[in-house]
């Protein structure tokens, strides 16, 4: 049985195909859809610019493909420069454009443009979970703990479904900033909104309790991610590093209350 041609080949046996056998238009989306989904944003890019170049009218399909396949390469420049791009030859963006830039802005970082797009267009254009929890990413990333809460009100204040990723980057940007009591509420809410607990939900807010040295907290977490499919091992891990932490503090406290009894025998 012979193999499948990769994506890429696909696409550039699509472009050279006879144009009454294809439209021009569906040859070209069709060559940046393959190269969006092969990881291939340059040859995307370059697509996208054949098409003006031979007066092919572009389309949103078109245009979503090359903006997802920047998002895929980590390209946030070049996203947001597509989206902008898309006013100029009179398409209007669409749910998909603005989540595939929040989502590329978000992986590189750029909280403040993934922010920026999302107070504009989030609530308009009724963006799914994915591209509002790409902005929560963004936040987590950018140590603003506070905007990723803001934006998880804004996902109810929507109706939109609390998810294990959204749910994820918030309580991963409360771990980062410390702030172990809202990172067990984002955690008691996954049971109200019935996601289940992965790892990396239950480590963020172990984390989270040792920062604050909540160490009841984190056992009580540590006997809980057993239900989240975690490797015994890591379990064992966990929680040995949660008791020796918690004895270590304990020392400490001892040894800086008999420091202090030594100074007051000493006044008297």
């Amino acid at each position: 049985m012979s193999r499948p041609l990769p994506e890429r080949q696909v696409a550039g046996c699509l472009l050279i195909l006879p144009s009454n056998l294809l439209p021009p238009l569906v040859s070209y989306s069709a060559g940046v859809s393959a190269c969006r989904n092969g990881g291939r944003w340059r040859q995307a890019l370059k697509l996208l610019k054949d098409m003006v170049g031979s007066a092919v009218e572009s389309n949103v399909v078109s245009q979503n493909a090359g903006i997802s396949a920047c998002e895929r390469g980590g390209q946030w420049q070049w996203a947001l420069s597509l989206l902008a791009g898309m006013s100029e030859v009179e398409l209007d963006p669409d749910a998909i454009s603005y989540g595939a830039t929040i989502s590329a802005c978000a992986k590189s970082g750029q909280w403040q443009q993934a922010l920026s797009l999302l107070s504009e267009f989030g609530a308009v254009l009724e963006l799914d979970a994915i591209g509002w929890s790409a902005g929560i990413s963004a936040c987590e990333k950018g140590g603003r703990w506070q905007q990723a809460l803001a934006l998880l009100g804004d996902m109810r204040a929507v109706r939109l479904e609390l998810n294990v990723i959204s749910l994820n980057a918030g309580v991963s940007a409360c771990e980062k900033a410390a702030q172990w009591q809202w990172a067990l509420s984002l955690l008691s809410e996954t049971a109200a909104a019935r996601v289940e607990l992965d790892a990396t939900s239950c480590s963020a807010g172990i984390s989270a309790c040792e920062k604050g040295r909540e160490w009841q907290w984190a056992l009580w977490l540590l006997r809980g991610m057993g239900s989240a499919r975690m490797e015994p091992n890591v379990l064992q891990r966990w929680d040995q590093r949660v008791r020796e932490r918690q004895a270590v503090a304990a020392g400490h406290v001892a040894s800086q209350r008999d420091v202090g009894g030594e100074g007051v025998a000493r006044c008297n």
